[in-house]
């Protein structure tokens, strides 16, 4: 069992990068193992859609549900043998393992790919920025805000600072950060942060 629509996202993070490259819909396929990474022959799959509010967790814990299903009605297959081989195409992509380098926000980037990154590495590896003073702040929930506003100023500059909102600069508007971890501290909503905290 596997947690894509293959021949598409091969590999050991499929939910992951479905999430990150902002796919609308993904899902489950059962398939005979072979020599290749997930290359063998499919067997049924099952299809969903991907909630714009879709996290990795959230994700996950829905493809595990249809996944139980899906393996009980292709083993039930198999055995009347009245289950249907068929071959993956060369139309494949790969779903590589999360590195920690790959979970740094990159604020060069639009809001959309940013807030992808974000809940498709949620809760866990999680994403970070590093503030100008080195300090590490890993960032749960974000939203995307997109506007020429702030046209004039840095990406990665913050551009928004009240008690309850902090807005940093990113290619075709601002990251509002909504939940966030400073180095050394515990989890916290931005508002409890900035009530607390400089940056």
């Amino acid at each position: 069992m596997h947690g894509s629509l293959l021949p598409k996202y091969r590999g050991a993070a499929p939910i992951q990068w479905s999430v990150i490259n902002g796919e609308k819909v993904t899902g489950i396929t059962t398939m005979f193992m072979d020599v290749g990474m997930d290359t063998g022959d499919m067997l049924l799959k099952e299809e969903i859609k991907i909630e714009d509010t879709d996290t990795y967790e959230s994700l996950h814990d829905k493809l595990k549900v249809i996944g139980a299903s899906l393996i009980v009605e292709t083993l039930d297959k198999v055995f009347d043998e009245t289950i249907i081989r068929i071959k993956q195409d060369d139309n494949y992509s790969i779903a590589p393992m999360i590195d920690k380098k790959m979970t740094e926000i990159d604020f060069n980037k639009t809001g959309v790919e940013i807030y992808n990154l974000v809940r498709g590495l949620y809760p866990y590896p999680a994403t970070y920025f590093v503030a100008k003073n080195g300090k590490i702040f890993k960032v749960y929930k974000v939203e995307a805000v997109k506007t020429n506003e702030y046209g004039d100023k840095n990406n990665g500059e913050i551009v928004i600072k009240t008690k309850d909102k902090l807005g940093i600069k990113c290619n075709d508007g601002y990251i509002s950060i909504l939940e966030i971890q400073p180095q050394g501290s515990k989890r916290m909503e931005i508002r409890a942060f900035l009530a607390g905290n400089n940056i």
